[in-house]
């Protein structure tokens, strides 16, 4: 949100974009980040938030905004934040740590990796390209043992 608060955004416009943050549950620009950091997710763009377990009963309840909300959320994401289609103009970069409530990473090769209850599953690609890759949702055990950080 500060990066928002820069650009001078009319107060009825910033209040509209903070109640699409709050209702996708998002604190950083990474929590609406791809896994890679260069992309923002589908479901930040379409208003559809990504529940994690652990956010349940530690942030407060958000009624969905009406579409005009998203398309202002949409109007200032592009101005701050994005280049061409949904990809950063400043990528994030690599994470600095690991974070076992987080259950997707992406690999050095663009793999799709999910890790649950321990153990690493991969997501296999649907389509090859560098720009917001598609994975099937059935997942398969991993038989390679990832390091992350």
């Amino acid at each position: 949100m500060e990066a928002l608060l820069d650009l001078n955004i009319p107060h009825d416009e910033i209040k509209k974009c903070n109640h699409c943050r709050m209702y996708l549950q998002a604190i950083y620009l990474s929590d609406t980040m791809t896994g890679d950091g260069e992309y923002l997710t589908d479901e930040a763009w379409q208003g559809t938030p990504y529940i994690a377990p652990f956010k349940l009963r530690s942030w407060p309840a958000f009624g969905k905004p009406p579409n005009s909300y998203w398309n202002i959320w949409r109007k200032w994401l592009k101005i701050a934040f994005l280049g061409r289609g949904r990809r950063l103009t400043s990528p994030l970069g690599k994470w600095l740590s690991f974070d076992p409530t987080w259950p997707w990473y992406v690999d050095g090769d663009g793999q799709l990796l999910e890790f649950d209850n321990g153990l690493w599953y991969h997501h296999t690609s649907i389509i090859k390209r560098n720009r917001l890759p598609t994975f099937e949702s059935d997942r398969h055990l991993s038989s390679t043992s990832f390091s992350i950080g």
